[in-house]
């Protein structure tokens, strides 16, 4: 994770304009897991010097302080 966000940080320090759009989010619970969520999306990312647009997919869990993490993130 720490070298994650520290790449992120890098990413993010050296842009004058970032814009995140999400639509189409949808969230069911995962059939066999009771603290596991799915999130299904699009993204669109528009940063100085990028434009993406991916259907991204995220799988949640409560940890036992109540509080949701992200276990996985891909896109589809």
């Amino acid at each position: 994770y720490a070298g994650w966000a520290a790449r992120k940080r890098a990413i993010i320090s050296s842009k004058t304009h970032i814009e995140v759009e999400l639509t189409d989010i949808s969230f069911y619970n995962y059939p066999s897991e009771e603290d596991v969520m799915v999130a299904s999306f699009h993204q669109r990312y528009i940063a100085d010097d990028k434009l993406a647009a991916t259907h991204k997919r995220q799988y949640w869990r409560l940890s036992d302080s109540g509080r949701w993490q992200i276990l996985f993130e891909g896109n589809l």
